[in-house]
């Protein structure tokens, strides 16, 4: 693909290099894997980051960088055949690159989030039941695996990296799925791997202490949550709530969306 096609969408603070007569052919977050024709996406880690290893790709023949905008703009003597894409938000910008490189499957599938604390595994099943039974070629996604079209992949992570989910729903999409229900974690939400992804429906089961270890505190955790429903889904879609929790207000009236609740409550639609 085209690296000006590849970027469309993406916040470009500052680059160097040309933009034109750049072709890609892969992406790669792990430095060990890349070759001449891939696109180095330098991510920051926990342990180590990304720009780290920039070198060492570009001595390897890599022609094009995905890095932060102000580690570029302090760099001197680049390799002037290598295009360096500066941006402020790496993991949001390999969302979008990534939806970009698989042709933003997401757009042509009817989407379900699932997100909470507890819940996720058996409500994207319960849905996947009823969007089959509703007569939807379906796919789901999630803990325990990725399922469609007579496919089963076990699951590394409940959501995985940007560009495997990419390649995933664009493998969904050539074998006609059209629905997809997926469970949406705090971590993939916070690194921004379903960045790019459109979600027609939201759903939120429940939010306990968990995750603190990543979370620097429960706000945090739940505004992490938070961020399918304020800026993922459609504002034509649909946002379902479960109205017993006592976190539910908060993702009332965060959402973007039209507000669906569901409980034991009277109150609940």
């Amino acid at each position: 693909m085209e690296l000006k096609l590849l970027i469309d969408g993406v916040e470009v603070e500052h680059y160097n290099g040309s933009l034109d007569n750049r072709n890609v052919i892969a992406l790669q977050s792990d430095s060990r894997a890349v070759k001449s024709n891939d696109m180095y996406i330098a991510l920051p880690g926990t342990k180590t980051d990304g720009h780290n290893f920039i070198e060492e790709v570009v001595k390897k023949g890599c022609k094009s960088v995905l890095c932060e905008a102000e580690w570029l703009k302090q760099q001197k003597n680049l390799n002037v055949e290598t295009t360096y894409i500066g941006v402020k938000d790496r993991r949001k910008a390999f969302a979008t690159i990534s939806a970009n490189f698989y042709g933003n499957p997401t757009k042509s599938m009817y989407m379900v989030g699932v997100t909470g604390t507890n819940g996720k595994t058996t409500s994207t099943h319960i849905i996947e039941n009823i969007l089959k039974e509703a007569g939807k070629n379906t796919g789901i996604l999630g803990t325990l695996y990725s399922r469609y079209a007579g496919i089963q992949v076990d699951a590394k992570y409940t959501t995985p990296m940007s560009d495997e989910l990419q390649k995933t729903f664009k493998d969904m999409l050539d074998h006609n799925v059209d629905s997809v229900v997926m469970e949406v974690s705090s971590h993939a939400l916070d690194q921004s791997r379903v960045g790019s992804c459109d979600f027609s429906a939201a759903v939120f089961t429940n939010l306990t202490q968990d995750h603190l270890d990543y979370h620097p505190t429960f706000e945090a955790y739940k505004e992490a949550k938070g961020i399918l429903f304020k800026d993922l889904v459609k504002t034509s879609g649909i946002s379902v709530i479960n109205l017993d929790d006592p976190n539910s207000k908060y993702f009332i009236e965060n959402s973007r969306a039209k507000v669906i609740t569901y409980g034991l409550t009277d109150k609940a639609d």
